[in-house]
């Protein structure tokens, strides 16, 4: 008989514990989603505040520190067009210590970092955006600032974006160019946009090169450039004759 009341005691204190954490749960996860939509409307410094608080509760929620080191990635960039370069600086080291993996967060601050001399560090950062995105051309380079041109400003390969016809040149015409996957952590923090890259094109139409403009991010970058590698096109011409060239691309991301 005892026995009995015992573990009705039990089953008794397991749901009145069980039920405050299921309500801090769900309050969390509603802090998340506003917090997202801060984000996406752009309202960075109370999107900020809002995966903050997020990960005071709960400091291992894996998309409020992917969300968080957005924000302040785009915090960084602004601070960087008025001028506070040790603000910006700042900004993003602390989403890479958010997340680690994204390169072109690392090339950012590599750029940033080269800006003030810091060679060193500079070089460092670089070559870790390199190791995290291996097809990008620029980042093999020396993410655009080496003894190397970046593959978009180039002058030896004709420029061919917004090309009809000039001087007897011609643009390459895509003729297998396959979407490029949404990546799981993109799809998770629920990412979308376009992003920019570039493409030079061979004279046999396969893509020789190719170099992120303009990041996405979570994922979405690396898939594309995995994608393009794999399209196919009738090459440019030069007065008849089949040659290399360089144009530009958007690729959107959009989701369902």
């Amino acid at each position: 008989m005892n026995r009995g009341i015992s573990i009705a005691l039990l089953l008794t204190w397991a749901i009145i514990v069980a039920c405050p954490l299921a309500l801090l749960a769900d309050v969390i996860d509603e802090q998340y989603k506003h917090a997202s939509e801060l984000l996406w409307a752009g309202e960075l410094k109370e999107a900020q505040s809002g995966f903050e608080a997020v990960l005071q509760r709960k400091p291992n929620y894996r998309s409020a520190r992917v969300l968080l080191g957005l924000t302040l990635t785009r915090h960084s960039a602004q601070s960087e067009e008025t001028g506070d370069r040790a603000r910006a600086l700042s900004q993003l080291r602390e989403a890479l210590r958010l997340d680690p993996e994204e390169p072109y967060w690392h090339r950012a601050l590599a750029k940033l970092l080269h800006a003030q001399a810091d060679e060193e560090e500079a070089a460092q950062e670089c070559a870790q955006a390199a190791k995290l995105s291996p097809d990008d051309s620029d980042l093999a380079r020396g993410c655009g600032f080496g003894a190397s041109p970046e593959i978009g400003k180039d002058n030896t390969i004709p420029n061919v974006t917004g090309l009809t016809r000039t001087e007897g040149l011609t643009r390459p015409v895509p003729e297998h160019h396959s979407a490029p996957a949404y990546s799981e952590k993109a799809q998770a923090a629920r990412l979308q946009g376009t992003l920019v890259l570039w493409l030079v094109v061979g004279a046999h139409g396969d893509v020789d090169q190719a170099a992120i403009e303009k990041p996405l991010g979570l994922g979405l970058d690396e898939s594309a450039l995995r994608t393009v590698r794999t399209w196919t096109f009738k090459p440019s011409t030069l007065n008849g004759a089949p040659t290399r060239a360089r144009v530009m691309v958007e690729i959107s991301f959009r989701l369902s």
